[in-house]
């Protein structure tokens, strides 16, 4: 959605192909399908990221040559696909490719949640709760995922706000 906000195509570059569909499936439910560039492998693994934050000038020209490819298809946001990659080129200030701005997913989510706070303050607006991607989860739920990935100290005790 932020992307949206800054040029009217986005596409999205992967190091994880797999992922490709899920990516594609998700842009298509948040943005007009005329408004998405499509998803491209970037040309690099995970671990090439790893390696890149040692030495970052190989990795960083090749995506920005696969970020040209995907201007070429359209796209006038490039936004990275994960967030390792997002760190590196948060690191490097990379955040355009040529004249089209490339969108650290981190930040914008963490600006957005920001966001999302303010309005609760000073309007009391919240998000819709109706439909399956918005409902409230069951607090026994919550409770067993927390557990699962030891934070349930993060959790309020039962019965307390």
């Amino acid at each position: 959605l932020t992307a949206c906000m800054l040029g009217q195509k986005a596409g999205v570059l992967l190091f994880i192909t797999e992922m490709a569909p899920l990516i594609r499936e998700n842009a298509l439910r948040a943005i007009p399908a005329e408004r998405f560039a499509g998803v491209r492998p970037v040309g690099f693994t995970f671990n090439d990221v790893l390696q890149a934050f040692d030495n970052p000038g190989p990795l960083l020209d090749k995506f920005r040559e696969s970020a040209r490819a995907l201007i070429r298809d359209g796209a006038d946001v490039i936004i990275p696909g994960e967030a390792p990659l997002c760190v590196l080129l948060a690191r490097n200030a990379v955040n355009r490719v040529d004249d089209v701005p490339v969108l650290d997913a981190i930040g914008a989510t963490i600006k957005m949640a920001e966001s999302m706070v303010d309005l609760r303050r000073s309007s009391g607006i919240t998000p819709s709760r109706r439909g399956y991607f918005m409902e409230k989860p069951p607090r026994e739920r919550v409770k067993e995922l927390l557990d699962l990935y030891g934070i349930s100290r993060l959790a309020p005790a039962p019965g307390k706000p």
